[in-house]
């Protein structure tokens, strides 16, 4: 290695430690539930020039050690263009710059962003998830410490570069060209004449065939914006672009208030174009997504006018409606107030606060290029978190009515739900509240699709996204789905709603309780059921099947039935009682393998009255279900 002897002996006390024996991933290294460390080693020379020249494109020599893997020669330079910082410098890393073919973990390079221009530091990962959640291309990050030479660099987001490697695992297609829009001043598609030199290698940089890239198609694409008419626009541009594919892209900017992107105020940034192997047809790909969440007010079609291809694009009538109503899936998919965005930027801050507030070194967004006072920097850290949740808490209610000041009315052919229609599947009983991890049947018009598939908002299938967070299916039928509460959600009133083969319903609102109880089923111990000629004796032990009860003894997750051993019981034990007296109840909880079933193993009183209606009432945390009538002797 050819800078070792010049770092001092006393770095290698922390560096070095024996390999584990399992082999890493790339999906290991972008796991994005954990806060990675990433150790570099440098010649302290190099790093002190990095720093002095961190306007410069320098690459340097270093060491890159993630868990077990130790790669050797690496290339690191300065990156960014705001976020270019001698302080906290962000870092393009490329393992064959020095060493040909050398790879870390099957990737040549990826970046470590210092977050310097998003205080809250998490702006960037957040809205990769978005892209991801509508089912768009997007970029794999997570969180690290970063250590330079056993130093505390700080916390940085691990960003995959749109490479070779992203466009084979995305598109299943590699051999294509791939551009990284270069920011140009107020420069939103207008067409530059004939000459495709125009076009790149500036403002659309060559990623791959950097020799030769071919700029013909991007000149024959912008052209075509520009002068095809009206009537013909949207088929002529089929040819360089699925326009509902971009909208969509859009709509995730738009929805998450960006400023800096297509829509920039300043001209368009921030995004890279993939045009297919042997087509002309291209395709955006999300990019330096730290300057989300500006304005929680936005509005949707702000700046929409300015730019030649949203401007003629949103003049088709029923493109502009699709435009529009992504912006409400995304509204879906986002939740209110603890919905799913707010839940993420909570985790996202949750997991990195430690490893943010102890770096000491972290420039305040004010002025990158100098040290700001601890103090200082975790203020400005908390008080920009404070303003993310707010905009998560707040944007979709927002975007609901700005959407429907735009003139846009969902389609009389598409699904609707039915107002108040999300029920206790056990009870039905209008206006009463759903519980987290329970069965709910909510009720609509044309609620069936094509198919019954996982959440696909832009594709076919039936989904129905309570606060965000979709609700498995149970039952699908053209007046009801039946789904499953997630259990991530909490007690308040939150919004529902369904998306069938791409079309979404009206948002309706239920109310969520820790407990809802109801009862679906009472049998005997051997699973007949009670009835007039099988009536139940007192002093037996029945079987209740029940809805609602509650949080359990094991974290559940959503989508998955509940364990064989230990059993998922009821935090909470319930009372039933049969015709006013006491059971004795000896199990409470989930059915093993079931995605939402109670059950309630009880002993009848050995005092029960004899009768055909006899009431049986299971009450648990304050609630009481409506009676089931059932037959004793």
């Amino acid at each position: 290695m050819r800078f070792a002897r010049m770092v001092a002996a006393a770095t290698l006390v922390l560096w070095w430690h024996p390999p584990a024996s399992q082999a890493q991933t790339q999906d290991e290294f972008f796991d994005d539930t954990v806060v990675h460390d990433i150790f570099l080693r440098m010649n302290p020379a190099d790093w002190q020039r990095l720093k002095d020249h961190y306007l410069e494109n320098t690459y340097y020599p270093v060491e890159f050690r993630w868990r077990n893997v130790l790669v050797e020669d690496v290339g690191i330079r300065s990156r960014g263009i705001s976020s270019r910082s001698p302080v906290k410098p962000g870092f393009n890393v490329d393992f064959n710059r020095f060493e040909e073919k050398q790879e870390f973990l099957g990737m040549t390079t990826l970046k470590l962003d210092n977050n310097v221009t998003d205080a809250s530091m998490i702006r960037e990962r957040v809205t990769m998830l978005m892209f991801k959640r509508l089912g768009l291309p997007a970029l794999r990050e997570a969180h690290a410490r970063v250590y330079l030479n056993n130093a505390y660099l700080g916390c940085f987001t691990i960003v995959e570069n749109p490479n070779k490697n992203f466009l084979r695992r995305w598109f299943n297609d590699d051999d294509g060209y791939l551009y990284e829009y270069k920011f140009v001043p107020q420069y939103r598609f207008e067409y530059l004449g004939s000459d495709p030199g125009k076009y790149s290698p500036l403002p659309f940089q060559p990623e791959t065939h950097e020799s030769n890239p071919n700029p013909a198609p991007l000149e024959a694409m912008i052209r075509t914006m520009n002068q095809a008419s009206d009537a013909e626009f949207q088929s002529k541009m089929a040819e360089f672009l699925d326009l509902k594919l971009f909208l969509a892209h859009l709509a995730v900017e738009v929805f998450l208030s960006e400023g800096d992107g297509i829509l920039g105020e300043n001209g368009m940034a921030n995004f890279y174009l993939y045009r297919f192997t042997g087509k002309n047809l291209h395709q955006f790909i999300a990019w330096d997504k730290d300057s989300v969440m500006g304005e929680i007010d936005r509005q949707v079609l702000k700046n929409t006018e300015k730019n030649v291809l949203i401007r003629r694009t949103l003049a088709v009538p029923q493109l502009r409606s699709y435009f529009l109503e992504t912006i409400l899936k995304l509204a879906a998919l986002a939740g209110g107030p603890d919905g799913w965005l707010a839940r993420e930027v909570a985790k996202e801050y949750n997991q990195i606060r430690e490893a943010v507030r102890s770096d000491n070194i972290k420039p305040c967004t004010e002025d990158v290029t100098k040290p700001c006072a601890l103090d200082r920097s975790n203020q400005l850290f908390e008080q920009s978190i404070a303003y993310v949740k707010a905009f998560a808490n707040g944007r979709s209610a927002f975007v609901l009515r700005d959407v429907a000041n735009a003139g846009f009315e969902l389609s009389s052919a598409g699904p609707r739900l039915a107002d108040r229609g999300a029920l206790n599947a056990a009870t039905n009983v209008v206006g009463g509240a759903i519980a987290p991890g329970s069965y709910v049947s909510v009720y609509g018009e044309r609620l069936d699709g094509t198919a019954q598939i996982t959440p696909k908002p832009l594709g076919p299938g039936v989904s129905v996204w309570m606060n965000g967070f979709p609700a498995p299916l149970a039952y699908v039928s053209a007046g009801i789905v039946n789904v499953v509460a997630p259990w991530e959600l909490v007690p308040g009133t939150i919004p529902v709603t369904a998306i069938v083969d791409g079309s979404i319903s009206n948002t309706i609102t239920a109310d969520v309780a820790a407990y809802s109880p109801g009862v679906f089923a009472i049998t005997h111990a051997d699973y007949s059921a009670v009835t007039a000629g099988n009536p139940a004796t007192g002093g037996e032990v029945l079987l209740l099947f029940a809805n609602g009860l509650g949080p359990v003894t094991v974290d559940m997750t959503t989508g998955r039935g509940a364990p064989g051993g230990p059993f998922a019981e009821t935090k909470e034990k319930p009372k039933v009682t049969f015709a006013g007296l006491d059971g004795e109840v000896q199990f409470s909880g989930l059915v093993p393998g079931v995605l939402a079933l109670y059950q309630i193993n009880v002993q009848l009183p050995a005092s029960v009255p004899a009768g055909t209606d006899t009431p049986v009432i299971v009450s648990i945390g304050g609630q009481s279900a409506p009676p089931s009538p059932i037959a004793t002797r």
